[in-house]
């Protein structure tokens, strides 16, 4: 292969796409010794360790294009996603929200703020943020009507809002069995 960044990097995401996270990390690390500042690069070594669940040098990785490169969403993505994974829902916030607002119709940053808000039982901001990933890009995440859908079911005590989203959610595409039992029942 040419010893060339961008060819370095291309197979780098496909390595990290195969899960073969090592071969990624040699290719990404390759690609930024003769491309220090690129910020994709940077990224995906740091979705790579995170891969490695090396959490900690992911989060480094990501903190340091989030402080460079400011409108980098998936800086923010990987930071807030990992914090989630350390169970820390308000540093995942603070990082998603400094990510909207450099990208405000981010459809990634939404989606994954709805999780977030979710999970710390703000069932009504989980339902804003995922009602904003649906209008910025909603044929990516149509799961977001499902998630919607249970709030609605699970947690609000809403049958006809949980309706309304299993049935988007079902015509969208969305194969969830459990969505599929749960509209069946409230039908």
């Amino acid at each position: 292969l040419p010893d060339e960044p961008r060819v370095l990097a291309a197979c780098g995401r496909i390595y990290l796409a195969k899960r073969e996270y090592d071969e990624a990390i040699v290719h990404f690390s390759q690609a930024l010794a003769q491309d220090q500042n690129n910020p994709d690069f940077l990224v995906n070594l740091g979705k790579a360790y995170e891969g490695m669940n090396d959490l900690n040098a992911a989060l480094e990785l990501a903190e340091s294009v989030a402080q460079r490169f400011p409108h980098n969403e998936d800086a923010h993505y990987l930071i807030a996603k990992i914090m989630s994974q350390k169970r820390e829902h308000g540093k995942a916030l603070d990082a998603i929200q400094e990510g909207l607002a450099h990208n405000p119709q981010s459809a990634q940053l939404n989606y994954i703020a709805g999780h977030e808000y979710a999970a710390l039982g703000q069932f009504q901001k989980a339902i804003t943020a995922y009602t904003a990933a649906l209008e910025s890009d909603g044929d990516s995440f149509i799961e977001a009507y499902r998630h919607i859908g249970n709030i609605y079911y699970n947690h609000l005590n809403d049958n006809g809002n949980a309706k309304d989203n299993y049935r988007k959610y079902i015509k969208a595409g969305g194969e969830n069995v459990e969505a599929r039992q749960i509209l069946n029942k409230i039908e």
